[in-house]
């Protein structure tokens, strides 16, 4: 398929309701990059891990002639978007319940970017602070990506009761930030 189609099939699943499933950073240009998310458990201390880095460049063209069964119904999340420079960021969930969607889009709703994660849930809060947006799923998933450098990404999940409860409650709006760093 030639770019330019390639182009108007990104934007037009986008303008139905669909994103890929997967753990990917889909371009407008077509062009995806993999990512690779696992989790680490220490039994020595008890300690969860969360990891989240690229692995690989492909297409969505490539990643269809696998499996063309990819694509996830998804919607915005109600006040789940942000103006960012000239357009917005959307945090959105998925019909499959365990994804969960981050989208730039233009002022005229066209995708520039999306990514696409199979283990966070449903987007249901930002932040931007200079050009680094957190994002808050509802299962306690903190996604942490560099806009300048959107490949750039932190994945942060709590691990005691105190610490997701905390989170939680701030994502509700019923207390201050929780006093945890995401970003190293």
């Amino acid at each position: 398929m030639e770019t330019e189609n390639i182009k108007r099939y990104i934007q037009e699943k986008w303008k139905q309701g669909f994103l890929p499933g997967g753990n990917i950073l889909l371009y407008a240009d077509g062009s995806v990059v993999y990512l690779n998310y696992y989790e680490s458990y220490n039994p020595n201390n008890g300690e969860r891990k969360r990891y989240c880095s690229p692995v690989c460049d492909t297409t969505i063209i490539s990643l269809e002639k696998y499996d063309n069964d990819i694509w996830v119904k998804s919607d915005i999340m109600l006040n789940s978007s942000l103006s960012y420079k000239e357009g917005f960021i959307h945090g959105c969930d998925g019909s499959w319940g365990s994804d969960g969607f981050i989208v730039y889009t233009d002022t005229g709703n066209q995708l520039i970017w999306a990514y696409c994660f199979e283990f966070s849930n449903p987007i249901v809060k930002m932040e931007l602070e200079e050009s680094l947006l957190t994002c808050y799923s509802d299962n306690e998933t903190v996604v942490t990506i560099d806009l300048d450098n959107p490949v750039k990404i932190k994945v942060y999940v709590p691990d005691t009761t105190e610490e997701r409860f905390s989170l939680m409650d701030y994502i509700r709006g019923k207390t201050d930030k929780p006093d945890i760093v995401f970003w190293k």
